[in-house]
């Protein structure tokens, strides 16, 4: 319905963009990666949690309500911490804060298998910061693209890397189930979250000055 009401709204775009989209990838690597994360960790963590919590001892049914669960924090973390963004000059602060949230919620998980509700807890928090990152992703690829064709450049960017992490991240998830057993799940996502951890402090290290 809202796309049907903006039928008329789309702009004309003439002028080809100035960087093919791909440069986006590493003109704004903190912001592309944590994409690639919240891509790999979402469908990953979506598509194997079930496999998961069974394994773990929980029903299908305790299983599916934590990824109900999740998402829940999915959705309410984007109205708080999205208004705490929005005061906070450089993103990459609260994208590596996020991140290592997510970070630590999945080390707690193969010691929260005793507690329903504490792993519930866990990934409420954990899901919605993942959540957050992908969104100021969003917000930050925008901020360097500026508007029109390099706009829609940017945000084949930003497609790309979140596609990229769909495919790989059941593939990850799934190899180091099979390797490591049940607790490759955790291990795998927080090897995720870990990798993004490590790329945005070397940013922030080797770039501290951000407006």
């Amino acid at each position: 319905m809202p796309i049907f009401l903006a039928r008329d709204e789309s702009p004309v775009i003439d002028e080809k963009p100035d960087r093919h989209f791909m440069r986006y990838i590493f003109l704004v690597p903190t912001a592309t990666a944590a994409v690639f994360i919240f891509g790999a960790v979402e469908l990953g963590g979506l598509s194997l949690f079930t496999v998961y919590g069974t394994r773990s001892g929980f029903t299908e049914s305790q299983a599916a309500l934590l990824l109900t669960v999740m998402g829940i924090g999915n959705f309410i973390f984007q109205f708080s911490l999205g208004m705490l963004s929005d005061q906070i000059k450089d993103k990459r602060t609260l994208l590596t804060a996020m991140t290592v949230i997510g970070l630590v919620g999945a080390l707690c998980l193969p010691m929260l298998v005793e507690s329903w509700f504490l792993m519930a807890v866990v990934l409420c928090c954990s899901g919605g910061a993942a959540s957050l990152a992908s969104t100021r992703s969003a917000s930050a690829i925008s901020a360097r693209a500026c508007k029109g064709s390099d706009l829609l450049a940017a945000n084949a960017a930003f497609v790309f890397s979140y596609a990229v992490g769909t495919v790989a991240g059941p593939q990850v998830i799934g190899a180091s189930m099979d390797v490591a057993g049940n607790n490759g799940f955790a291990w795998a996502i927080a090897g995720f979250f870990g990798l993004y951890v490590a790329l945005s402090v070397v940013r922030i290290v080797l770039n501290p000055k951000r407006s």
